[in-house]
């Protein structure tokens, strides 16, 4: 009996403490003729957190690297590009896994053990006329893991 109420209490303690947050960017294209795009995820916590990353073509196809995963060390930001390599542009942010298969345009969604607001993102495209924008990706999204 105590050794189930000890395992109740800490259930009860810890319920929802681990919780997958979600972070999405819904379309890039960095194909560097059309666009070239840059990603930027920053850390607003002073502690370093893991991180998956996912990609999809935009017909939908998953092209997910192995392996697919990077760490955001706290208070610091990465800016990369998702699907290609471009070490003089990116410099530390060569460290984020690039997206396979040859379709430089898709999506993309990264998650991590925390809250929503612990990671940010922009996305930064600049196209091919010499145009630029940039926006704040959408605020992530927290679910019970």
């Amino acid at each position: 009996m105590k050794k189930t109420l000890l395992v109740t209490l800490m259930a009860v303690a810890f319920a929802g403490v681990a919780s997958a947050s979600t972070l999405s960017v819904p379309f890039f294209n960095d194909s560097g003729v059309i666009g070239t795009t840059f990603i930027a995820f920053h850390n607003n916590t002073a502690t370093a957190i893991d991180v998956g990353i996912f990609y999809f073509d935009n017909d939908g196809t998953e092209q997910t690297p192995s392996p697919n995963s990077f760490t955001l060390n706290g208070n610091t930001t990465l800016s990369f590009r998702p699907a290609a390599v471009d070490a003089a542009s990116e410099g530390p942010g060569t460290a984020i896994p690039d997206k396979t298969g040859t379709k430089a345009a898709g999506s993309l969604f990264i998650q991590w053990v925390g809250g929503p607001a612990d990671i940010q993102g922009r996305l930064h495209t600049e196209s091919g006329n010499g145009s630029q924008f940039s926006y704040l990706l959408p605020p992530g999204v927290s679910s019970a893991k």
